[in-house]
């Protein structure tokens, strides 16, 4: 991305304030999950934050590397495993040494493997919670959407709690076959 409009080319690229715009928004929208990503592979919040701040600065600064439309979180977490790796050898001076590389590649893998599936998931859910009927759906959103309790469910629908928590039930078990269903035509090679 080139971040300098000057050259007065035709195309038209990003000027330093739409390259910062467009680089906030991107790491704050996933700056928790490169939080969160960062500390599975080490072994303390402290440990992450500062590999956090060190990564954010080095993010900004190859920021013009970065392929706008690409998997900004993909790109960012592969400089916080560098980042991560790079702490990892000022630890090597300690005795204890119970986090090899090999293991902190595994636990990354694992993570975005993972992070892969729940993505996946979420959206077979979100297939599945669209064919339910109305009734169902407007269940679903409150109580899971607004965080009601099931008392606060029922009153507002003029139901008794108890209905409610049976339909919660029913509609709970309704998505998760749906899910694993979707799922299982995935696997199969079935478009969904």
């Amino acid at each position: 991305m080139n971040l300098d409009s000057s050259n007065g080319s035709a195309n038209h690229s990003p000027n330093f304030s739409e390259g910062a715009e467009i680089f906030l928004r991107l790491y704050s929208e996933h700056q928790r999950d490169l939080f969160k990503f960062i500390f599975t592979l080490v072994p303390s919040h402290a440990d992450a934050d500062d590999i956090l701040q060190d990564t954010s600065v080095i993010l900004w600064q190859k920021f013009g590397e970065f392929a706008v439309g690409s998997n900004f979180l993909r790109w960012a977490s592969t400089v916080a495993f560098n980042k991560v790796r790079d702490f990892r050898k000022k630890l090597a001076r300690d005795r204890l040494r119970f986090w090899t590389d090999d293991l902190i590649e595994a636990i990354a893998e694992t993570h975005w493997s993972e992070r892969e599936s729940l993505v996946r998931q979420r959206s077979l859910l979100a297939g599945c919670v669209r064919e339910l009927d109305q009734r169902d759906r407007e269940l679903i959103r409150q109580y899971f959407s607004r965080r009601l309790t099931i008392k606060a469910v029922a009153e507002q629908l003029g139901r008794p709690a108890n209905t409610v928590y049976k339909a919660l039930n029913r509609v709970r078990k309704a998505l998760m076959d749906c899910v694993a269903r979707e799922e299982g035509r995935n696997r199969a090679g079935r478009l969904p």
